[in-house]
């Protein structure tokens, strides 16, 4: 289930953000989740869902979406001038009884982004929940709107994970056995009402900083 944050600036028009606000944001959206629903917030960030022994949290959220020539990056200071406002995606499985949960979590509420490099107070000036995909046709075209991370041990005597780029050869494999781990879970708590059987992936494009459009297909 998505739900669409739109924020503003808390004080005037416009704001400075630091250019990494990602773990700022993070903190903020599971502490306006604790502050709301311990339990639920601590099983979310600690437990999740498990599949072939490997947890999954179902739960993520995009870096902001500013509109066209609504924001402008300064390099040299880390910072994003920005004016108006902006969304920011949350995507979280949870079912149908909790949508006035998570909208009534949100609203009206303040966000501070702070580091060394610049201080912001945001405003959540409106938040709806977003409607479920319509699973039609074979092929399916997503694009991602946060950074993906997609690691492995090469080796069974591997001590640690390897990082991989979005070329290397284990990437597309790695990368699919976790959405269809994902897929498994949704289908088990009931959020697919379609049985899907994908089989495959294809990558389309190149990443910048793990942001890339991906295909999946449904036989």
């Amino acid at each position: 289930m998505r739900f669409k944050l739109t924020l503003r600036p808390a004080y005037g028009s416009s704001c400075i953000l630091p250019l990494n606000y990602q773990y700022e944001l993070g903190a903020w959206i599971y502490r306006t989740l604790y502050e709301a629903n311990p339990t639920f917030a601590s099983w979310l960030h600690e437990k999740g869902y498990v599949e072939r022994g490997k947890k999954f949290k179902l739960f993520s959220y995009s870096h902001f979406l500013f509109r066209d020539g609504d924001y402008k990056i300064f390099k040299a200071e880390q910072q994003i001038g920005v004016r108006g406002s902006f969304d920011l995606i949350i995507s979280i499985a949870v079912d149908e009884a909790a949508i006035h949960f998570i909208t009534g979590v949100f609203a009206q509420k303040n966000l501070q982004i702070v580091n060394k490099f610049a201080w912001a107070e945001l405003k959540v000036h409106h938040i709806e929940r977003l409607p479920d995909p319509i699973w039609l046709g074979t092929t399916y075209k997503f694009r991602c709107i946060s950074p993906m991370c997609v690691s492995t041990k090469l080796t069974p005597e591997s001590k640690h994970q390897t990082y991989l780029a979005p070329d290397h050869e284990l990437f597309t494999k790695i990368l699919f056995d976790n959405l269809y781990s994902k897929y498994k879970i949704l289908k088990e708590i009931g959020r697919f009402s379609e049985a899907h059987n994908w089989v495959n992936n294809n990558k389309e494009s190149s990443a910048s900083e793990s942001l890339f459009d991906f295909k999946l297909l449904n036989s």
